[in-house]
């Protein structure tokens, strides 16, 4: 990652253009510009969000965009990449499973309120209510 920085850094200072300059050029903010020349994706939102800047970057400083970034993801490992965001059969399952435990505490707060209704019905209770 520090290797695409650095070639971005450089062709960047031989045009002779400061991050200001290339800010109003690409609308993309001074920080996230610097954490692209640095190779710190912890600095900007997300991983999509660096590769974007790293290719606007590159294509206003004139770089080869597919072989700089194309080399910044092969520096990435796989397992990295997995561990960042689960799969999408996991996401749904943990949904499936919070929409199960969500009916299931309706359902037990409803036959509980219920419960309750009966048992006040059957003491009288909400008779003496009505007849007030």
């Amino acid at each position: 990652m520090k290797e695409l920085g650095v070639k971005l850094f450089e062709a960047r200072t031989a045009l002779g253009l400061s991050l200001e300059d290339l800010e109003r050029r690409t609308r993309i903010r001074v920080e996230y510009l610097k954490a692209v020349e640095e190779g710190n994706p912890e600095k900007v939102p997300g991983e999509a969000y660096f590769r974007a800047f790293a290719r606007t970057y590159a294509r206003e400083v004139g770089l080869d965009l597919d072989e700089l970034v194309g080399k910044y993801e092969v520096q990435q490992t796989p397992e990295l990449r997995i561990t960042e965001r689960p799969s999408l059969r996991e996401r749904r399952a943990k949904a499936r499973r919070r929409r199960r435990l969500r009916f299931l505490a309706v359902t037990v707060a409803a036959a509980v309120l219920a419960a309750v209704g009966y048992w006040l019905w059957s003491k009288g209770f909400l008779q003496m209510l009505w007849d007030r």
